[in-house]
């Protein structure tokens, strides 16, 4: 005797294990995500940008100027070395990315600093330095002076106070006259002959935007 309750459950359990194994062999194509684009841009002093770019937002930092005598004599040494592109410089900050009213502050903050007056700085020592990334090796001059430490702190003074990034905590003042890839590991050139520069201002650049710093200078004022 056929009750016909049997047939149908049966029929029914069919289905829905056939729908189970369907869901399980279906799989779902995952999209990529999509990668932020960043924007490159390299300044005069060769600083690289490696942030997303927003409109009304500047690349910028202070610095001193540097000219360095016989600069190609030295730079035809360093075998394995990319001259570095740009003006000799000096960095008194990290790269600041600012917006305008943010520029104004600064300028306005550095230019009411107690600066110190006309200094020299002596460069002879050579030294390989390597980037926070860890992506790019530094060939430079080093210097060191008491009036380099005062900058940088009163100039991490007005930057704190604007809630921008400070200086590193311990600086090694260099100029940087080369570059390599960090997998690389080119020889130090020749040292060149000792040199003094003169630092009579200190610069401060955003975008296409200029400050000039004069220091104070006892022999004008005499």
């Amino acid at each position: 005797m056929d009750l016909g309750y049997n047939t149908s459950s049966s029929g029914r359990e069919e289905a829905i294990i056939k729908r189970r194994k369907r869901k399980k062999t279906t799989k779902k194509k995952q999209l990529p995500l999509p990668t932020p684009e960043l924007s490159k841009e390299t300044n005069e002093h060769g600083r690289t940008r490696h942030v997303p770019h927003t409109t009304g937002l500047w690349s910028g930092h202070l610095y001193i100027d540097v000219t360095i005598p016989e600069e190609a004599a030295l730079l035809s040494q360093a075998e394995g070395w990319t001259p570095s592109t740009g003006s000799p410089h000096l960095s008194l900050s990290k790269q600041l990315y600012l917006h305008e009213d943010e520029i104004a502050a600064v300028a306005k903050g550095v230019g009411s600093l107690n600066l110190p007056p006309v200094f020299d700085l002596s460069f002879s020592e050579l030294d390989c330095l390597i980037n926070e990334e860890k992506t790019t090796r530094f060939l430079v001059i080093k210097t060191t002076s008491p009036a380099l430490v005062v900058l940088v702190e009163e100039i991490d003074r007005v930057l704190k106070k604007l809630s921008l990034p400070t200086f590193f905590k311990d600086p090694s003042f260099h100029v940087s006259i080369a570059t390599s890839d960090f997998g690389s590991t080119p020889a130090l050139p020749p040292s060149p002959k000792p040199f003094t520069v003169r630092v009579k201002s200190i610069m401060l650049v955003a975008g296409n935007k200029y400050h000039c710093f004069p220091l104070p200078d006892p022999e004008e004022d005499s």
